[in-house]
């Protein structure tokens, strides 16, 4: 009877145990998720404001409150990008890929960095990466709902941004043939109209096309991009 109850009184001291390690490992999850999502407006907010060093140091809060979530180290990455640190925002976009490798943003922000370290070659592989990634909607940063229990299916962006992006990179490489159709897909879905126009314009009248080139630099001129103006000046008169 001694032993039962000496027995019992060790389950039930086991039970307490396990309840207490449940309890602590739950409150704990909880408070690092709170201070995940608290960390990430606020680094959203700085991020709006263009308060890059202020972002970069709630970002890196919330990744060591949390490191596996995707969309926490695209939005490093584009901050690093914003400081023109494009190397450091590479390898932030490639830490979000290997978490979510169906993350279309960490894909298309990657490229645009290649990019801006005049290197096209990986810039329009990654953009090809992107696009096969596709699904639906928009990148979150252009949403107001910072809902976060939604906020890590919110990596996804437009095909016309992709393409457009791809567009420029392959004007880059002067493939215009491959860049008009990109920047005509982007015009088509009314995705910067003034942008698609100017560089259709430009290519068409590279390629001879004066009535058609000239006309699309009329319009994106209409439509505020204003480097139209020397081109119409020196061909379109």
């Amino acid at each position: 009877m001694i032993t039962a109850m000496v027995t019992e009184k060790k389950l039930i001291n086991i039970f307490s145990l396990i309840l207490t390690i449940i309890t602590t490992s739950c409150c704990n999850n909880t408070q690092h998720a709170n201070d995940f999502q608290k960390h990430v407006t606020r680094s959203l907010n700085y991020l709006q404001e263009k308060r890059y060093k202020e972002a970069l140091r709630e970002i890196n809060y919330s990744i060591i409150a949390d490191s596996t979530k995707s969309y926490a180290f695209v939005i490093r990455g584009k901050i690093e990008s914003s400081l023109d640190n494009d190397l450091f925002a590479i390898q932030d976009f490639s830490k979000a890929i290997e978490i979510n490798p169906n993350n279309t943003s960490a894909f298309f922000y990657k490229a645009v960095s290649f990019s801006l370290l005049n290197n096209e070659d990986s810039a329009i592989f990654n953009y090809n990466l992107a696009i096969n990634t596709k699904r639906s909607g928009k990148f979150y940063f252009d949403r107001p709902n910072k809902d976060f229990t939604i906020l890590d299916n919110q990596t996804d962006i437009g095909l016309a941004t992709i393409r457009y992006f791809r567009g420029l990179s392959l004007y880059n490489k002067k493939d215009d043939s491959a860049a008009l159709q990109d920047f005509r897909y982007s015009l088509n879905e009314n995705y910067n109209k003034g942008g698609c126009q100017f560089y259709i314009g430009v290519i068409l009248l590279s390629q001879g096309d004066k009535l058609d080139g000239c006309a699309n630099l009329m319009e994106a001129k209409i439509n505020g991009k204003k480097e139209a103006d020397e081109y119409i000046t020196k061909y379109c008169r």
